[in-house]
């Protein structure tokens, strides 16, 4: 292997052996004479070489060293160039500026060259192209300005550069239309010329033009702008009156104008009347003056003349009608009464919402009921009459109740009109921005006003309605001075898209921006403290709603904008929060607005949904009530159209009237089993009630719940096994209805349930009955006898009222029917059967069991078959009018036991004589023994604190109070009004042995008793027959 591996070693040696020879310098055997030349880069002028190397002995050149790869001598030289050579574009010269040829510039050499690879270089600045320099300029003489056409000053132009001078060397440069001088305008005459309709100003230029051509707006038969006379209005309708001697205005006729004035004669006789209705829903009218010879003005003379804005009462004028100028909304401004007039109708100026002054005639003896009501914004009234109007108080047509101020001749007004058409009004303490009156749409609020007395006034409220219907009123800016926005301020203002309320402001209104459709944003400033009700109300714009920390009470319904996807309570307020895009009262846990994104929370944070939640929340799909709520308010899902299905879980109880209303796609309801209410219509109109399958025989049910009936409901009907709720009104005026089988599963029967159902005759109520509602079986005027099981706890306001055909009431529990709680007498259907039944015998000697603590107010009211009754040792307390107008009870012994005795709780007891009231007693109530004609002996027990007013009024035949203490405690009972009766009778002292005589021996010191034979008698001592 050794002797192999170096013979390869040789024959390797001998062949790079041969390699060398054959690369030597011509064949020959040496080796090259090599030198290096090092890399030169190329130049713009100058050329440079690669790196290489050359043999002095055979004069080639080579890449390497050892003379291996040989090069070309042309290989070697890189050839000089411009590396760097930018262009520059060929420029138009103008009037001002040099232009230039094209060129090229090497930033390397710095040369200039014609060509770009730089072979002919040229000298600097040889591009430029001198400017021209205004060679061509055009002048422009003078030209006279007239009415319509435009003149001008002499100027120079420049077509080659489109610029203007005002020297010919083009030095003084004017910019565009500088030198044109405006038309003069027509010139007018500072004097009105007019027409029978219009007014204008006349051209004195030679012109035929006019200007501020307007219509002529009358008040007291001139024109308010030109001052000239009112034209008599022609085409009236008229009627002879009084005998054809005079006339009375009866209708527009053909008189189509706006702007009337009443004639004082036609055809030569005096018109002396407005006939009734002549103008009513006249709805042209702007404007009407009554002539001093019209007397009457008859009943709804303009009634509904929506645009009548400005109205002049003749000085004749004795009697204005009922409704003679109501609904005359536009009516604007003050109103003056004259001194003729003697009576002003019912309701003549109901609904003029825009007065805000009215002045009534010293002759005024009669002002009519609501003639000013709903006057809104009348604030101020001038009284000229003897009446005794005053501001604030209703009464005398309610002329005063908006009014601050009510002044009589020797006063003056306070309010105050500003040159920005402002009605403003300061009663010394607080200002009021009463209405706006002129024509602007962007409109920044003042910070003050002077009032009448001089005072600056620098905080006012926007008072109610002072905007209201403004809808040309585009923007509204708050001045830091308004402390207060009024109910309507701005309602129905359409034009408004956004409102910034400042801080200043301590509260919005109810209604203050409703109906203000065009508003998209709303912003609450801190500071602001109090939002009422509705004060955004079908504002269905708003998307988002952000409420302060300030703000400490918000009202009902306050945002019901359709449109509202985010409710926010900034951290920090005390009274309010939000979750899940719902609005909620901290402290009530209460969710009071939700929208179309809420969430309700499910931490226990919402028990309640307040009145009117969510209502019109249009696009609100689905909404999850977590089982923290017990209940549903008032139209909280009112029109909620795009919901479809709810669950309403175990826990709520309640659900009030219109809760799901007109949510027109709801077709899927669920109610839990916890239900104790559920109101009126709480479903009406919702795909579930309008859907005819799902009412059973004419009724209607959810679940276990019976919703309603319809009236067509006839006969006997059954209701459905496993039912445990009647809703309110189920059963209303189904008068064909004669007998109902209730299923013992009912627990609850709602208010009005079997409200006028006139055929019923019996009523059997079930096993499990807890509560019946107020009114629920009022007016069945044919119901005679009512059975009660033992579970009624709770029998309602009325809820027998009228059920005057009652003849007998029969219970199987008398300790459970003792301690009911009957909201009122007509509660209870004692008051009309006067008859109790105790497993069938009529109750004539009530004997309450001993398991009784309390006997309920209205308990046996009225029950005219009692001749006794016995009250045990067990009872504390005794409701009002427990007894009252039991007409058969003679004497009364209450025990020991009981505390109190109700308000009335045995008024009218015409043939009670006796009462023993127990040692126990402390308070006997109001009227408690009143009527109680023929009583004539009372023991009083000595724990007696307090004896109501009237208590034993009435009580005629009053002549002994037994008092068991002495006459000092007597002294310290708290003995009410209308008790003189009582104080006046004689008073007896207990003792339980003889009294002392007087020192002579002849009498005693005062009058005493103790119980004689075991209690049943009295024995008494008198102080005059000892």
């Amino acid at each position: 292997m050794k002797q192999k591996l170096m013979g390869a070693l040789c024959t390797l040696m001998l062949l790079t052996a041969c390699i060398v020879v054959l690369t030597g310098c011509g064949g020959a055997t040496h080796r090259h004479a090599m030198e290096y030349h090092e890399a030169i880069e190329a130049t713009c002028t100058e050329n440079g070489n690669i790196e290489y190397w050359s043999c002095s002995e055979c004069e080639k050149y080579f890449s390497d060293e050892e003379g291996h790869i040989e090069i070309a001598a042309d290989d070697l030289i890189i050839v000089a160039h411009h590396t760097d050579m930018s262009y520059h574009q060929e420029t138009q010269e103008t009037c001002t500026t040099a232009g230039n040829s094209a060129y090229w510039y090497c930033s390397v050499c710095n040369k200039y060259f014609s060509d770009e690879n730089g072979k002919t270089e040229i000298t600097a600045n040889s591009w430029i192209i001198p400017a021209i320099d205004h060679a061509n300029m055009v002048f422009h003489e003078a030209v006279q300005e007239t009415c319509t056409i435009a003149g001008n000053t002499p100027y120079w132009s420049c077509p080659d550069c489109g610029r203007y001078f005002s020297d010919e060397a083009g030095k003084t440069e004017l910019a565009e239309n500088s030198w044109i001088i405006p038309e003069t305008g027509h010139a007018y005459s500072s004097k009105w010329s007019y027409g029978d309709t219009h007014h204008w100003h006349a051209a004195i230029c030679g012109h035929e033009e006019v200007s501020e051509y307007a219509e002529h707006f009358f008040e007291n038969g001139n024109c308010i702008i030109c001052e000239c006379l009112q034209p008599v209005t022609e085409g009236l309708a008229y009627t002879l009156i009084n005998g054809n001697a005079e006339y009375e205005v009866s209708g527009i006729g053909s008189a189509a104008v706006k702007q009337i004035l009443i004639p004082d004669t036609y055809l030569g006789l005096p018109v002396t009347s407005i006939g009734d209705r002549a103008f009513a829903y006249y709805s042209g009218l702007v404007s009407i003056t009554i002539p001093d010879s019209v007397k009457n003005i008859g009943n709804s003379a303009f009634s509904g003349c929506y645009d009548l804005e400005s109205v002049t009462i003749g000085n004749g004028v004795e009697r204005i009608g009922e409704n003679a100028f109501s609904y005359c909304n536009k009516l604007t401004g003050a109103l003056i009464i004259p001194d003729n007039v003697t009576s002003i109708g019912n309701w003549a100026f109901f609904a003029c919402g825009n007065l805000t002054s009215v002045t009534i005639g010293s002759s005024v003896t009669s002002i009519g009921n609501d003639s000013f009501r709903d006057c809104y914004k009348l604030i101020e009234v001038y009284n000229k009459t003897e009446i005794p109007i005053t501001a604030g108080i209703g009464g005398y047509g309610e002329v005063a109740y908006h009014a601050k101020h009510v002044y009589t001749s020797e006063g003056g007004s306070w309010l105050i009109d500003t040159t920005d058409g402002y009605r403003f009004f300061y009663d010394g303490n607080k200002g009021y921005l009463v209405g706006y009156y002129g024509t602007e749409t962007l409109l920044t609020l003042p910070q003050s006003f002077t009032a009448h007395n001089g005072a600056i006034v620098t905080e006012y409220e926007i008072h109610q309605y002072a905007f209201y219907d403004c809808n040309e009123l585009k923007e509204i800016v708050f001045s830091e001075s308004i402390l207060g926005v009024g109910d309507y301020a701005f309602g129905s203002c359409n034009g408004l898209t956004e409102m910034v309320i400042p801080g200043c402001v301590i509260w919005i209104g109810a209604y203050a921006f409703a109906w203000c459709d065009g508003i998209e944003r709303v912003t609450i400033e801190n500071g602001v403290k109090i939002l009422e009700s509705y004060a955004f109300d079908n504002c269905n714009g708003i998307t988002e709603i952000v409420i302060p920390v300030s703000v400490t009470n918000i009202g009902e319904d306050v945002f019901s904008c359709s449109g509202l996807d985010s409710i926010t309570v900034t951290e920090g307020n005390t009274v309010y929060h939000s979750a899940g895009n719902c609005l909620i009262e901290t402290a009530s846990k209460t969710l009071i607005l939700g929208c179309k994104n809420s969430v309700i929370p499910s931490d226990g944070s919402v028990t309640s949904i307040g009145d009117y939640a969510f209502c019109g929340c249009e696009s609100l799909t689905e909404i999850v009530i977590p089982s923290s709520v017990t209940s549903i308010g008032l139209g909280a899902f009112l029109w909620c159209s795009a919901l479809t299905e709810i669950v309403i879980p175990d826990s709520v109880t309640s659900i009030e009237y219109d809760a799901f209303a007109d949510c027109t796609n709801l077709a899927n309801v669920t109610i839990g089993n916890g239900m104790k209410s559920i109101r009126q219509e709480a479903f009406a109109n919702t795909a579930y009630y309008n859907n005819s399958s799902n009412w059973e025989n004419d009724v209607l049910y959810i679940g276990k719940c019976l919703i309603e009936a319809r009236t067509a409901l006839s006969g006997t009907y059954i209701i459905r096994e496993g039912t445990y709720i009647i809703a309110d009104y189920a059963f209303m005026q189904c008068s064909g209805l004669n007998e109902i089988i209730f299923s013992n599963s009912v627990e609850y029967i709602g208010d009005y349930a079997f409200l006028g159902c006139e055929g019923l005759t019996e009523i059997i109520f079930p096993d499990n009955l807890v509560i019946i509602g107020e009114y629920a079986f009022s007016e069945c005027s044919s119901l005679t006898s009512v059975t009660f099981a033992d579970d009624v706890k709770i029998i309602e306001n009325n809820a027998f009222w009228r059920c005057d055909g009652l003849t007998g009431v029969y219970i199987g529990n008398l300790a459970a029917w003792s301690e009911i709680n009957f909201a009122s007498e007509p509660a209870n259907p004692l008051y009309y059967a006067h008859n109790l039944y105790l497993n069938g015998e009529i109750v004539v000697d009530l004997v309450i069991p001993d398991t009784v603590t309390r006997i309920g107010d209205n308990a046996f009211t009225s029950c005219s078959g009692l001749m006794s009754v016995t009250i045990p040792d067990s009872v504390i307390s005794i409701g009002g009018y427990a007894f009252a107008r039991c007409v058969g009870l003679t004497e009364l012994i209450i025990p020991d036991s009981v505390t109190t005795i109700g308000d009335k709780a045995f008024y009218v007891c015409p043939q009670l004589i006796s009462v023993a009231i127990g040692n126990g007693v402390i308070n006997i109530g109001n009227s408690a023994f009143s009527n109680c004609e023929i009583l004539k002996y009372v023991i009083i027990g000595n724990n007696v604190k307090d004896i109501g007013e009237s208590a034993f009024s009435r009580c005629n035949a009053l002549s002994s109070v037994y008092y068991y203490g002495t006459a000092e405690e007597w002294g310290e009972i708290s003995v009410a009004a209308s008790n003189i009766l009582l104080t006046s009778a004689t008073i007896y002292y207990y003792s339980e042995t003889e009294p002392a005589l007087n020192t002579e021996g002849t009498a005693y010191n005062g009058n005493y008793w103790k119980y004689a034979e075991g209690g049943k008698t009295v024995m008494v001592w008198i102080k005059e027959l000892a």
